[in-house]
């Protein structure tokens, strides 16, 4: 991975709160407390489209809402979360890599949605601006103790503390040398996508189009951080549905529902509809991948109509079960970060919400745009 140095774009200070969760998992009681504010990156997602939004954002520009930085660099990021009781440090780098380079092939993990990936593809294109960063996940051991190093010797930007309990401390790192060993790191390296695969698809679908001329359409602005730190955390995501007989028919084609206790044996999937709890268990042997496509085949092809939630908070999904007796919940098992990245070397892509990478990156930290290159 050649990771290349950007101007970012950042917020002024004295704002008040002005970052998000990712858009896409906002919900609609914070994203109300985030409109509060007028200049939330939040209000850019109320927008009827991509060009209400470049309106939107180019007046923040116009206003010193938001300004260019006065050089390139990377924006370094410290996260400090509690997680099982203990405080943890996670540390990050933001930058751009060019999609055009062999070198910066993505593994991606996640099937994606088309329609998605062309609303995103219109939006940056009519912006002109990426407003977040793709998190991307290196195998290096050594990454998260090179930038912890770095950053123990800079001046901290901002501290934005999004979402609650989770510290966001940010620096501009201009100094070439220490940029120099942050690249050097991560040289030859092959990310994995964590989040953002609709943006990631987006922009391949723009550097094709535009190839070598336009240099803000071929780079793909990037949140990296080390897989191998043990502050990140790779969660199930459950899945919660309609109760529908059809469904439970194809789920024992492949499974044997046994009925379990109160406890929630996680190391297989297990059915939540009621009072009840069924354990399922693999009529053939089976890894955590065989598992997602079988259930999720079954809710698909069981009911057409069926309405899939998803949350990887085991409570909600519980409660929501708990509040409506027509629902049912697949509670799946945790994820093992082993198991996951030798499921993605074997080419395996997983359907669409099978993971949840966490702490996530608050969108409104940062943004990298075309005008960048003027």
């Amino acid at each position: 991975m050649i990771l290349e140095t950007f101007v970012p774009t950042i917020y002024k200070n004295g704002l008040g709160r002005v970052t998000s969760p990712p858009f896409d998992m906002i919900t609609k009681a914070t994203e109300k407390e985030l409109k509060k504010n007028p200049y939330n990156i939040v209000n850019l997602k109320d927008c009827k489209d991509p060009e209400e939004a470049r309106k939107l954002f180019n007046k923040w520009l116009e206003e010193g809402v938001l300004s260019k930085n006065n050089s390139q660099g990377f924006v370094v990021l410290k996260q400090v979360f509690m997680e099982g009781g203990v405080q943890r440090e996670r540390y990050g780098v933001i930058g751009i890599i060019n999609l055009l380079e062999p070198e910066n092939c993505l593994i991606p993990h996640e099937n994606i949605i088309t329609k998605l990936v062309n609303q995103r593809e219109k939006l940056i294109e009519r912006m002109e601006y990426q407003t977040e960063p793709v998190f991307v996940v290196s195998e290096q051991t050594n990454l998260n103790s090179t930038l912890r190093s770095i950053m123990s010797e800079q001046k901290c930007e901002r501290v934005y503390e999004e979402p609650e309990g989770v510290f966001n401390s940010i620096c501009i790192l201009s100094d070439p040398v220490k940029i120099g060993k942050i690249q050097e790191v991560l040289k030859g390296d092959i990310g994995i996508i964590a989040d953002g695969h609709h943006r990631t698809k987006a922009m391949l679908s723009l550097s094709k189009k535009y190839g070598e001329d336009v240099q803000f359409f071929n780079h793909l602005f990037v949140f990296v951080t080390s897989l191998r730190s043990e502050s990140i955390f790779i969660a199930q995501v459950h899945r919660i549905v309609d109760y529908n007989e059809d469904i439970m028919k194809r789920i024992r084609e492949k499974f044997i529902p046994e009925k379990t206790g109160e406890s929630l044996d996680l190391k297989y999937p297990v059915i939540i509809h009621g009072e009840s709890k069924y354990l399922l268990k693999p009529k053939t042997e089976m890894k955590y991948c065989d598992y997602l496509d079988a259930i999720d085949n079954s809710i698909k092809r069981g009911s057409s109509r069926a309405g899939i939630k998803y949350t990887y908070i085991s409570e909600e999904a519980e409660n929501d079960i708990r509040n409506d007796p027509n629902k049912m919940a697949f509670m799946m098992p945790p994820w093992d970060k082993e198991g996951f990245v030798q499921t993605l070397k074997r080419g395996y892509v997983l359907p669409a919400k099978s993971t949840y990478f966490y702490p996530k990156i608050p969108s409104g930290i940062a943004f990298y745009g075309l005008d960048a290159q003027e």
